[in-house]
């Protein structure tokens, strides 16, 4: 980096209150307030500000000759010295602290930097854009990979507890098992009696389906309802999941829980139930 320095003879210096206003009227009204201080018109004239304490501005004139002549290499010009008359005015600011070279004034080298930095981070942006969004676009894809895998298995499971016949019918087996669930609430007595003969599998079947825990991410594996026993294994990401869908087997009205694994494996959590069916030795 080239540095370069101005006698303060060939700079122009005042310092000025504090605009009361901001942004581009703010220069105005510092630029109006610093022109009786320049002896040639302002408007050909670089002007630099830096801001003291005690509400007040330095504002230093760069006439454009002194501009012109500044070495074409250097990036920062900076005054030699203060002058006299406002060097007790000005609080604790060294001459190398303010650069002239800025604004209109700033070197192509430092503008060309900038330029290329900012293409740099543009560059960075646009490629972590497309890295997210490649991931959300596999995220998406492999939840939908698992919901179809879910639902096939559910599937499966009631065309399996519904018969053979329901998969030559050619309807979703969660309409097949709706109207069969319909049919079991049909043969209810009136009062609230007990299922006709013949029923209590699908009755298992049915409470069970109500009290499967939503949410637990599980893939059911097996489950079978004979006379006497109610038998469930599914696959499920973690313990956490394996515990609540424990739980909610628990609970499972008209049975009792008589046999429980839960194992580690490669894939997940595997939970194996065994629930005994209310009447049944």
């Amino acid at each position: 980096m080239t540095r370069v320095s101005v006698p303060c003879e060939r700079l122009y210096f005042a310092v000025l209150p504090a605009p009361v206003s901001r942004g581009k009227r703010a220069v105005e009204e510092l630029l109006h307030g610093f022109a009786p201080c320049v002896p040639e018109c302002v408007d050909g004239v670089h002007c630099v500000y830096r801001r003291l304490g005690s509400g007040r501005v330095l504002a230093i004139g760069v006439p454009g000759e002194v501009l012109g002549g500044v070495d074409d290499m250097a990036v920062v010009a900076t005054p030699q010295s203060w002058p006299d008359p406002i060097a007790d005015e000005i609080d604790g600011v060294e001459p190398s602290e303010v650069n002239l070279l800025v604004g209109d004034a700033e070197p192509g080298v430092v503008r060309g930097a900038r330029a290329r930095c900012w293409c740099w981070l543009a560059v960075v942006y646009v490629a972590l854009c497309l890295v997210v969004s490649g991931w959300l676009r596999s995220e998406i894809g492999v939840s939908r990979e698992s919901l179809r895998a879910a639902g096939s298995s559910t599937d499966a499971l009631l065309i399996d507890a519904l018969g053979p016949s329901a998969s030559l019918s050619g309807q979703p087996a969660m309409a097949l098992m709706t109207a069969e669930l319909r049919s079991l609430r049909a043969t209810r007595a009136p009062g609230g009696g007990s299922v006709s003969p013949g029923r209590g599998a699908d009755v298992a079947l049915s409470r069970v389906l109500a009290a499967w825990p939503g949410g637990t991410g599980g893939r059911a594996e097996a489950l079978s309802v004979t006379g006497r026993f109610v038998e469930i294994t599914v696959l499920v990401p973690g313990l956490g999941e394996a515990e609540v869908f424990l739980d909610a087997m628990r609970g499972l009205e008209g049975c009792a829980l008589v046999d429980e694994s839960v194992r580690r494996e490669l894939g997940g959590v595997r939970v194996s139930l065994r629930l005994r069916r209310e009447g049944a030795r």
